[in-house]
C-alpha cells in the first residue's frame, strides 16, 4: 500500500508537466577573428608626440573558413557579440574606432559592420559588445580597418621597430542546440 501512493502521486506529476514543448537550448561558441595588429613604426618622423597623431590602417579580410565559416553561415545563429582587447606596452593613450564588415564597402557603416570605438592605454583594455546578427549571417569574408588617434602620456615617444598596438576580436556566437 505504501508504494502505490508515491507512484500515483509521480504519475499526476507528470500529467501535469507540458512534454510536448520540450525547452530550448543554445551553446555559446568562441572563435577569434584575424584582425591585424596596428604598426605603429609607420608614424610620421617615428615619434609618437604628446598631442595626437591620426592615421587610418590598410583594409585586411579574412576567409570565413572552419569553425568561423560554419557558424556564420549556420541557421541555427541566434546572436552574436564581440570580445575587444587592445594591448600596448607604450606609455600611450587615444582611441581605435575598429571596423568589421562582410564587404569593403560597409566597413564603418554602423547598419552594415560592427564598428566599436576602444580606448587605447598602456595594458591591456577589454570590452564586450552586442553585433548585429543579419550582417554576418552567411558571410564568406570578413574585412577589417582602424581609424587611430593614438597620443603620448608623457612627452614624446620614439617608436621602435615592432612598436604596435595588438588587437584581438573573439565573436561569440549563440547557436541553438535543440529547437
Amino acid at each position: 500500500m505504501r508504494t502505490k501512493w508515491p507512484l500515483l502521486l509521480g504519475v499526476l506529476l507528470l500529467a501535469g508537466c507540458d512534454i510536448t514543448n520540450p525547452p530550448n537550448w543554445t551553446a555559446d561558441y568562441l572563435f577569434p577573428l584575424d584582425f591585424p595588429t596596428i604598426d605603429l613604426s609607420g608614424i610620421p618622423g617615428g615619434v609618437i608626440p604628446f598631442d595626437s597623431v591620426s592615421f587610418t590602417t590598410p583594409v585586411d579580410s579574412q576567409d570565413t573558413e572552419g569553425l568561423v565559416g560554419r557558424i556564420l553561415q549556420s541557421e541555427d545563429l541566434a546572436a552574436l557579440r564581440a570580445e575587444v582587447i587592445l594591448t600596448t606596452t607604450l606609455d600611450v593613450t587615444g582611441n581605435a574606432r575598429l571596423s568589421i564588415a562582410p564587404s569593403r564597402g560597409a566597413l564603418f557603416d554602423p547598419a552594415q559592420s560592427l564598428t566599436v570605438t576602444a580606448t587605447i592605454e598602456q595594458g591591456t583594455s577589454t570590452i564586450e559588445v552586442p553585433v548585429a546578427l543579419s550582417p554576418f549571417q552567411g558571410a564568406t569574408i570578413l574585412y577589417f580597418q582602424a581609424d587611430v588617434a593614438v597620443a603620448s602620456s608623457s612627452g614624446s615617444i620614439t617608436v621602435s621597430p615592432g612598436d604596435q598596438i595588438g588587437i584581438s576580436v573573439n565573436f561569440i556566437g549563440t547557436v541553438r542546440v535543440s529547437k
